[in-house]
């Protein structure tokens, strides 16, 4: 098994093999950890990116600490062979749940479903009929034509305040940890990123090359410091959030 070459149709296979085989049974351990650590070691072979990703997307389902404790390592493991974080790995992991501009909808028979978010913790819900009239309240009559489709819709809203709230509690560990981005990276994956921006835009950050630092925060989408002017080229910065402690009094 641990021979095979990267395939992104086998990350999926390899992984249905190690959950099922750390899969606890009760009043016993794993159903067999010997099969899953050779998936994981699979994995590890492997080398990738995406076997990264395949790692920390069982360590994200689980609550089975063996399994955690044998995630933990290969998942340090690999992260040395790549060089490259958990944590960078994860940032490309985030779903966008296919919003645009805070939105998300979906036609459900005569209706479109919109979601908008307001901030990472309000949004609101209409109902658009097709002869363009707007409703607040859910259509009755898609409950008992489309209770699958509906069922869907409640199930993005519970995942995207469930996602905004774990990346919410990620942020904040990187503030306390000081962790820093590249300007490219920060921008991709924190900025533009649909969901991300909902958190992202509101927050204080630094940038610093070697030969400036400058203090801005997002203001109509632009960045400026706290005289309100815009700031220059930071193409080259590196970024973290922004920390009092590291800060001067005119920041």
């Amino acid at each position: 098994v641990c021979t095979i070459a990267p395939n992104n149709e086998r990350y999926p296979i390899i992984k249905k093999i190690i959950a099922k085989a750390y899969t606890k049974l009760s009043g016993f351990s794993a159903l067999s950890t010997s099969v899953g650590n050779t998936g994981l070691a699979a994995l590890l072979s492997l080398n990738t990116v995406e076997a990264m990703q395949a790692m920390l997307e069982l360590k994200a389902k689980t609550k089975y600490n063996p399994f955690i404790k044998a995630l933990d390592k290969h998942i340090n493991l690999i992260s040395k062979q790549l060089e490259i974080s958990p944590e960078d790995i994860s940032d490309r992991m985030i779903p966008d749940f296919g919003l645009s501009e805070r939105t998300w909808e979906k036609k459900i028979g005569d209706y479109t479903v919109q979601i908008y978010w307001e901030d990472y913790q309000k949004h609101n819900v209409e109902w658009l009929k097709s002869d363009g009239k707007v409703q607040k309240t859910e259509p009755s009559s898609l409950k008992k034509d489309f209770p699958k489709e509906i069922q869907n819709y409640k199930q993005i809203i519970q995942a995207i305040k469930q996602t905004l709230q774990t990346q919410k509690h990620r942020l904040e560990a990187a503030w306390r940890e000081n962790r820093v981005w590249s300007f490219a990276e920060w921008q991709k994956y924190l900025i533009q990123h649909p969901l991300m921006s909902m958190l992202t835009h509101s927050l204080i950050w630094e940038f610093e090359s070697p030969n400036q630092r400058f203090v801005g925060i997002f203001n109509d989408n632009k960045l400026v410091d706290n005289q309100s002017n815009n700031l220059p080229d930071l193409s080259q910065s590196q970024v973290k959030l922004w920390h009092p402690v590291n800060s001067s009094v005119s920041d």
